[in-house]
């Protein structure tokens, strides 16, 4: 028996940024999402090696795992390889634009793959999958994808300019700010396509951006194993893939198919409403590590939405939906602060958001704010790590 399984790689070993996906068997006890025979979860990392260290225990058969993540041959990526470079030109650029492998942020999520996945299964019982040869018949078999990539190939290129981004997310109707191209795609259509691979109709309507992700990687092992699926790239560097749009094709070809098939199929994609409203973001005076998608850093850190009063609101700010209490945070703009947020009054009128105020926060706002009305912009992003 194979047992499949979708791996999101967290950017933070604080918060819930872990996401792990698998069908057939229940992740009990951690907050999981039964959708029918598929189980997933947004975890900690340290959650996530002790669930992944009992599925794996558990199996008696090959495992094939697809981490959204960077994989190299080493713990720590050194060489350039093909499949970034090739995934951030033509058709992909400004809809899927991937970090090398060889950045810091890479690295460090590289390295935090390797050390779960050593904890889990045991150093040196586990193994990379570049596609050389067929797939392996036993063992844990570990290949790696890019989310965003693999969910713009299966859907018609889409305008870019539709797209949301860091500095121009989409503002929805009682739904947090989507800012993540990833998550667009699984809106537009990634989620139809990923339920129709697992066979199980629930999948559709998973929101929560990082058990889509697990979602969407635990769809791609199936593709691959079922021949639907393809590896990218070369012996250095994969990216799975699941269905592809025919409008990609010869990207693809240009990347190359390193194992499996390209399978190519002609779905639709769905408009994602939402009104794109334009931030100024705040660029840090120091280097600091960021979450922000699509070809920038996926650190241990977040962008933090000022409003107009100087709040701090969930609707903008979906990260802080999950804190209780004071928290201490470090804000990275024109100077570095260290603050505190305390949560504020709720607003009688959107009884379920979260708002919480900031110490100190006179100078600090005015300062932004000084920025904001230079730029022409009544909304200001500034990098923010949780400390």
């Amino acid at each position: 028996m194979t047992v499949m399984i979708g791996l999101e790689v967290g950017w933070s070993g604080k918060r819930r940024t872990w996401g792990l996906a698998i069908s057939g068997a229940k992740l009990s006890g951690l907050r999981a999402v039964e959708l029918g025979w598929v189980s997933a979860a947004a975890l900690s990392s340290e959650e996530a090696a002790r669930a992944l260290k009992v599925l794996l225990g558990e199996s008696d058969g090959r495992v094939i795992l697809v981490a959204n993540g960077p994989l190299g041959r080493s713990r720590t990526p050194t060489q350039r390889r093909v499949v970034d470079g090739a995934t951030r030109t033509g058709l992909f650029a400004g809809r899927a634009q991937p970090m090398t492998a060889t950045e810091a942020p890479s690295q460090r999520a590289s390295e935090a793959l390797f050390d779960l996945l050593d904890e889990a299964a045991g150093k040196g019982n586990w193994m990379p999958w570049f596609g050389e040869g067929p797939i392996p018949q036993t063992g844990i078999i570990v290949t790696e994808t890019n989310v965003t990539t693999s969910l713009a190939l299966a859907l018609p290129p889409l305008p870019v300019e539709k797209l949301p981004s860091r500095a121009r997310p989409l503002r929805r109707t009682k739904a947090p700010l989507l800012r993540s191209k990833a998550e667009h795609y699984w809106l537009a259509g990634g989620n139809r396509i990923a339920a129709e691979i697992l066979d199980e109709k629930s999948v559709v309507g998973e929101r929560d951006t990082t058990r889509s992700a697990a979602l969407w990687c635990l769809a791609l092992a199936q593709a691959v194993l079922c021949g639907d699926g393809a590896l990218l790239g070369d012996a250095e560097g994969v990216c799975a893939v699941g269905p592809v749009h025919p409008d990609w094709a010869e990207e693809v070809a240009r990347v190359g198919v390193q194992a499996g098939n390209a399978h190519l199929v002609p779905s639709k994609a769905t408009s994602v409403s939402g009104t794109p409203i334009e931030l100024h973001v705040v660029e840090p005076h120091t280097s600091v590590s960021l979450d922000a998608d699509d070809g920038a850093d996926r650190g241990d850190g977040v962008w933090t939405i000022f409003s107009e009063n100087g709040t701090i609101s969930s609707s903008l700010n979906p990260w802080i939906a999950e804190l209780s209490g004071r928290q201490t945070v470090k804000l990275f703009g024109l100077t570095t602060v260290t603050a505190t947020l305390d949560p504020a009054p709720a607003n009688p009128d959107a009884p379920d958001e979260r708002i919480f105020s900031m110490q100190p926060a006179s100078s600090y706002v005015e300062g932004i704010w000084s920025v904001g009305k230079r730029a022409r912009r009544n909304l200001l992003a500034v990098a923010t790590e949780l400390v």
